[in-house]
C-alpha cells in the first residue's frame, strides 16, 4: 500500500512541473509581396514630358525634344520635334514665341486639347500636324490667319474637318494624308484661291479633280494613290501653270497620257507602278512635253 501511495505522488508530481508557461509564437517571415511593399522598387521611366513647365521655354523645349531655327536677331522661328516626348501641356511653351513661323509636330502624340495653344502663334506660316488631331482639333486653327502650308495626316480627319481649313483663306500648300476625305470634302476648298501646291488623299475620284480644276494657279499637284482614271484628267489638262504632276499607283493608261500634252510648264510627270501605261505612251508624251523629265 505504502509502494502505491508513493508512485501516485510521483506521478502528481511530474504532471505538475510540466504546466511551463507556453513558448512564444515564432516571429512571421516577410514575403516577397510584404518586402516590396515597405520598399518598392520601380523603373525609371525618365522625365515627364509637361515636368519643365515653370523653367525658361526654350530650354523646356530642348528637353523635350526640340530643335529650333532662329532668325538674324535670334528670335526662334522653327520648332521641330523629331522625338515624341512632348504632351498637350508642354505646348503652353509655344505661347512666349512671337516669332514663330514654321511648327513640326508630326513626331509628337499631341491630341485635341494640345491645340489650344496654337490659336495665339496667329504669325504662323507653316504648320505640320501629328495623326492624333481630329476634325474638333483643326477648330483651333482658324486664328492662323498668315498660315501658307498645312499639312494633314491621320484616319480622324474627315470631310468635316476641311470645313475649318476653309477659313485659312491664305494658304498656299496644303498636304491631305487623310484617307477619310472623299471628294465631297474637297468643296469645301474652293474659297482658298491662293493654293499652287495640293496633295490629295486616296478616296479622290474624277468627281473630286473636277473640283481642282477651279485651282488654277496649281503648281504642284500630287495625285499618287488616288481612284482617278483616264477621264479625271481632262480636268487637270486645264492648269496650264502646273509645273509637277505625280500619277504614281494610278490607273491611268496611254489615253489618259494624252490629255497633258498641252501642259508646257510641266517639269515632272511621276508614273511610278502606273502598270497599265507602255513605254510607247510615255514616248509619246515625251514629245509632247520635251523640258519634261518622267519616271516610272
Amino acid at each position: 500500500m505504502k509502494r502505491l501511495l508513493v508512485t501516485l505522488m510521483l506521478l502528481g508530481a511530474i504532471g505538475c512541473g510540466s504546466s511551463a508557461a507556453p513558448r512564444p509564437a515564432p516571429a512571421p517571415q516577410s514575403t516577397a509581396t510584404e518586402a516590396a511593399a515597405v520598399e518598392p522598387v520601380t523603373a525609371d521611366a525618365g522625365p515627364s514630358p509637361d515636368q519643365y513647365l515653370s523653367e525658361d521655354p526654350m530650354s523646356a523645349l530642348e528637353k523635350l525634344g526640340a530643335e529650333f531655327d532662329e532668325n538674324d536677331q535670334g528670335q526662334i522661328t522653327s520648332v521641330y520635334f523629331e522625338v515624341a516626348k512632348i504632351g498637350d501641356a508642354g505646348l503652353a511653351h509655344l505661347r512666349g514665341l512671337a516669332n514663330l513661323e514654321d511648327l513640326d509636330l508630326s513626331g509628337t502624340q499631341i491630341t485635341d486639347a494640345g491645340l489650344v495653344a496654337i490659336e495665339e502663334l496667329v504669325g504662323l506660316k507653316e504648320l505640320r500636324l501629328p495623326d492624333g488631331i481630329s476634325d474638333a482639333g483643326l477648330a483651333h486653327l482658324r486664328p492662323l490667319a498668315e498660315l501658307r502650308e498645312l499639312h494633314l495626316v491621320g484616319a480622324q480627319i474627315s470631310d468635316a474637318g476641311l470645313l475649318h481649313v476653309k477659313h485659312l483663306t491664305g494658304l498656299q500648300g496644303l498636304y491631305l494624308e487623310t484617307p477619310q476625305v472623299t471628294d465631297g470634302g474637297l468643296r469645301h476648298l474652293e474659297g482658298l484661291v491662293e493654293l499652287d501646291r495640293l496633295r490629295l488623299p486616296r478616296r479622290i475620284t474624277d468627281a473630286g479633280l473636277a473640283q481642282v480644276a477651279a485651282h488654277v494657279h496649281l503648281k504642284r499637284v500630287d495625285l499618287s494613290n488616288t481612284q482617278i482614271s483616264d477621264a479625271g484628267l481632262v480636268h487637270v489638262a486645264g492648269l496650264s501653270e502646273l509645273q509637277s504632276l505625280n500619277l504614281g499607283m494610278t490607273g491611268i493608261t496611254d489615253s489618259g497620257l494624252l490629255h497633258l500634252k498641252g501642259l508646257q510648264d510641266l517639269r515632272y510627270l511621276g508614273l511610278f507602278q502606273c502598270v497599265r501605261v507602255t513605254n510607247p505612251g510615255v514616248a509619246a508624251i515625251q514629245r509632247d512635253l520635251p523640258e519634261c523629265k518622267i519616271t516610272q
